[in-house]
């Protein structure tokens, strides 16, 4: 009884999260994605890619995967924060890096609003411009991110390289927010590691 009483309340605060983060308006679609190239290296594998969150809406995103797997690997999606490169950026970069050289698929995307997915220049602060012209819409930013982390998931074990049943979403600053959110509202998730951004 203690446990439904539980599972009641995790259902009604995922629910308030959800209309919250105006989810309900996210709309399905085919993911459509595209491998843009492809850079080997030693011990590790590089792919640039696309894929669709949302109709005519593109993800652009790197997997980095181990350069030798015997079998299906755990996934990790890599949410980055408020670096002015996003998903390309040094910092963000290594940490993939250092991901698939011990094993994992790592799948790193931009940011609505940061990266390649900016209107404005690159490096421009995506909770600033970007987010405040969200509002109008009705939709917040945060929103759109998780929406498309679960579309980045959908991505990602759809890969062969990846054990859909061993998966993870880590990110700091802006991406610890964004990990929190994801972690919550998705349950193929085994491991959620916000890193600040509390």
């Amino acid at each position: 009884a203690e446990s439904d009483a539980w599972n009641e309340h995790l259902r009604k605060i995922r629910a308030g999260l959800q209309q919250a983060l105006g989810l309900d308006l996210a709309k399905g679609c085919d993911l459509a994605p595209e491998i843009l190239g492809t850079i080997e290296r030693d011990d590790y594998v590089v792919e640039r890619l696309t894929f669709q969150s949302q109709p005519d809406v593109r993800v652009t995103a790197n997997l980095y995967r181990p350069g030798r797997q015997d079998g299906p690997a755990p996934g990790v999606l890599c949410v980055h924060g408020h670096w002015p490169g996003a998903r390309i950026d040094p910092i963000v970069q290594t940490r993939c890096i250092g991901l698939a050289k011990l094993g994992y698929v790592c799948l790193c995307v931009d940011a609505f609003g940061a990266g390649e997915r900016t209107p404005f220049r690159f490096g421009t602060y995506h909770g600033g411009p970007a987010a405040a012209m969200l509002w109008a819409a009705g939709v917040p930013l945060i929103g759109l991110q998780v929406h498309d982390n679960r579309r980045a998931v959908d991505y990602l074990t759809s890969r062969p390289e990846v054990d859909p049943s061993r998966l993870a979403i880590t990110g700091a600053s802006g991406g610890g927010n964004q990990t929190l959110y994801a972690g919550a509202l998705d349950d193929r998730f085994k491991a959620v590691v916000p890193v600040c951004g509390i």
